[in-house]
């Protein structure tokens, strides 16, 4: 009780004093890992477009959380205005922390922490938010982007050429070796790797890239928070892994739906299916239909297996009926949820956005209700890029709808919007 109650204090100090960087989407209210991937996959989309060179470093540190030197820490609270007092219960809840494990009884010997954030508490992971803060300082490049969710971390280069990019990606490793060094921390360099973008994905092309003595490993695809991404953003591989996850529910469901009613299969479907069509569809679900349909195909089977339909019988009307969305309208749902948010808040997802009155002033009947400007991309990419799906789909939705300022209501209008639309 006492730590949730020292979280909340130190929570409102560091949010009224916006000391934690908007780039850090771990462990906080209202970002979430989803936050992270829409803002890595937005902004490599983003230079492509820009027909530059794009090329991304997947950082792993090596036991960030055990590892963080307490008197370092310490400092880097009074830095950040948490002094005095507070400091020294800090100081107390860190240093000198003694542990032992209990099974059945059974205990080991007591050993004390000399580094490290408490693990398992409430406190812990807000301070490793402050240890790792100032690693954005490392960067003043508008052509990088430094982003974090805890102590997952992404490094994003953009430029004209492979040869400007690589030296940009070397020039801040530098910045970041010294980062480490400082800290007492180390990267993983046998999980640490680069990849180069393009819309074909076809990178002959490799960077010698450096960290702290290291040579990093060029890979094709990069498993991100859950998300594998590929060098061309077509998210092949990414859905395959879905597929493979869901085709053994949807076969024990077929199984046992003789012996199971409805609301049994549904609660299977909600709990073991739904969560893997949900995560990080705004990355993925604008991928070429030849990938997708193999997904949407599952989906119809497992509401025909729900609603003990014949394996022919036409979905629209199960979907409607046990009012689950279907795979395309699960990704229209989160596209809109996404602008709703930055409409109401600041565009954390770096989508660079135009509203629309910005742009025409002309405005006629037909058009009050668009919000954004849509720009009319030549290629593929840059139609299924998430900004551009974004708009064009936030601003398909009715005026009344997204006129509404609470997320829970919107969220709840838009879906019933989309469920009348199957």
């Amino acid at each position: 009780m006492f730590e949730k109650l020292l979280h909340l204090r130190l929570t409102n100090f560091f949010d009224k004093n916006n000391i934690i960087n908007n780039n850090q989407f771990g462990f906080r209210k209202n970002y979430s890992a989803e936050d992270a991937i829409i803002k890595s996959i937005s902004t490599i989309q983003n230079a492509i477009k820009r027909k530059n060179k794009c090329a991304a470093v997947y950082i792993d540190l090596k036991k960030a959380f055990e590892t963080v030197p307490h008197q370092i820490l310490l400092n880097k609270l009074d830095k950040c205005g948490v002094r005095g007092h507070a400091n020294e219960l800090i100081k107390n809840l860190v240093i000198d922390r003694h542990q032992l494990t209990d099974y059945n009884g059974i205990k080991s010997d007591e050993t004390t922490s000399k580094t490290g954030v408490p693990q398992g508490s409430v406190l812990g992971p807000l301070l490793f938010l402050i240890f790792i803060n100032d690693i954005f300082k490392i960067n003043d490049n508008k052509d990088i982007n430094i982003i974090l969710y805890a102590d997952d971390m992404i490094i994003i280069c953009e430029g004209l050429t492979d040869k400007d990019v690589q030296n940009k990606l070397n020039n801040i490793n530098v910045s970041l070796t010294k980062w480490l060094k400082d800290n007492i921390m180390n990267i993983n360099a046998g999980k640490t790797e680069y990849m180069i973008f393009s819309i074909s994905g076809n990178t002959t092309t490799d960077y010698k890239i450096k960290i702290d003595g290291n040579i990093i490993n060029k890979t094709s695809s990069n498993n991100y928070l859950g998300i594998d991404i590929d060098n061309c953003l077509k998210f092949n591989k990414h859905i395959d892994n879905v597929i493979k996850k869901i085709t053994p529910i949807i076969a024990i469901m077929n199984r046992i739906k003789y012996v199971c009613n409805n609301y049994i299969l549904k609660t299977i479907y909600n709990g073991l299916i739904y969560p893997h069509l949900l995560y990080g569809i705004v990355a993925w679900g604008s991928a070429y239909d030849t990938h997708l349909n193999k997904l949407k195909i599952l989906q119809k089977k497992a509401i025909r297996v729900l609603t003990g339909s014949k394996w022919n019988d036409h979905t629209d009307p199960l979907f409607q009926s046990e009012k689950i969305l279907k795979l395309n309208n699960i990704y229209k749902y989160k596209l809109a949820i996404i602008m709703h948010k930055i409409k109401n808040n600041n565009d954390i997802y770096n989508l660079d956005l135009k509203h629309y009155n910005d742009i025409v002033t002309r405005i006629t009947r037909s058009v009050d209700a668009k919000v954004y400007y849509e720009n009319m991309y030549t290629t593929e990419f840059g139609k299924k890029s998430i900004s551009s799906m974004g708009v064009k789909q936030y601003n398909d939705i009715p005026y009344n709808i997204k006129n509404t300022y609470s997320s829970k209501i919107f969220g709840r209008n838009v879906k019933q919007w989309l469920m009348n639309d199957i």
